[in-house]
């Protein structure tokens, strides 16, 4: 789990494969038994509150100390699995929804140009 410090701090992202990070990036690595998917989804829904946290004028910052005292919850394993297949599935929702207003926004694009230049009849 990865976590920016500096710049932007608080956006999170998942690293799959070893990588290269700069000092702008920090590792998150639980102590305790931990899904990736559900920390991802829950330092997500808490980005504001973290960049909140941060410290600096231009450039914001969050050091050690504050990462350390952001309070994560993290229940059983079996909680944390069916949590990210019930927000898994929101998103795969949201995708399909996000693809269908896409096709609708070219139909009607289509049909406005087909309909203003008389290449349909009406009745």
């Amino acid at each position: 789990m990865l976590l920016t410090i500096s710049g932007t701090p608080g956006k999170v992202a998942i690293a799959y494969d070893r990588i290269a990070i700069e000092d702008t990036i920090s590792v998150i690595k639980p102590f305790l038994e931990y899904n990736t998917n559900y920390l991802f989804y829950f330092l997500k829904d808490k980005e504001i509150e973290i960049y909140n946290l941060s410290r600096g004028g231009g450039l914001r910052n969050l050091n050690l100390k504050i990462i350390k005292d952001i309070d994560v919850i993290m229940p059983p394993l079996k909680y944390q699995e069916n949590a990210v297949n019930v927000l898994n599935k929101i998103e795969e929702l949201k995708t399909l929804r996000e693809k269908y207003s896409e096709k609708l926004d070219l139909y009607k694009k289509q049909l406005t140009k087909q309909l203003l230049e008389g290449k349909i009849i009406l009745k």
